[in-house]
């Protein structure tokens, strides 16, 4: 996995985290990770490839599009050239494609948390405090504060 992700290539993850209809084992792996469908030409620079962001510029002779080698999930939220735009998603591989107008364009992408996180987060902080104010209350009935002796 560390050879996977040091070489570009990606997480080699499990199936049931794949999109629906996508089929994992059809993406070119060698592909590069973002590149340009057009009528004309482009030139396409990644100025950031981590875990939750991704950044490109793209140079475009032509209105087009770029495809990533990345699934494109609903949590991706993407902007051209600071504004907010609709992806599309190739069949069969569910890679990410992102609309770009002819000229120098920045697509930032980045990954959102959804409302199952921050739930997530929630009860656990509750559990936390739960936890401590039990403990605390425990503590203190059982005569073994700090400084008793």
């Amino acid at each position: 996995m560390a050879d996977n992700q040091q070489e570009g290539i990606g997480n080699d993850g499990a199936d049931e985290y794949v999109p629906i209809a996508a089929d994992s084992y059809d993406v070119d792996q060698n592909a590069p990770q973002a590149a340009y469908e057009g009528s004309g030409n482009a030139k396409v620079r990644i100025e950031k490839w981590q875990a939750e962001r991704r950044t490109i510029v793209a140079h475009a002779s032509a209105p087009g599009r770029l495809v990533l080698r990345l699934f494109n999930y609903p949590l991706w939220k993407v902007a051209v050239n600071g504004r907010m735009v609709q992806t599309e998603t190739t069949e069969h591989t569910g890679l990410m494609i992102v609309p770009i107008p002819a000229g120098e364009d920045r697509v930032e992408i980045r990954f959102v948390e959804g409302w199952d996180r921050k739930v997530g987060a929630l009860i656990s902080s509750l559990a936390l405090m739960a936890t401590f104010c039990l403990w605390f209350r425990t503590r203190k009935h059982s005569g073994f504060l700090i400084g008793d002796r």
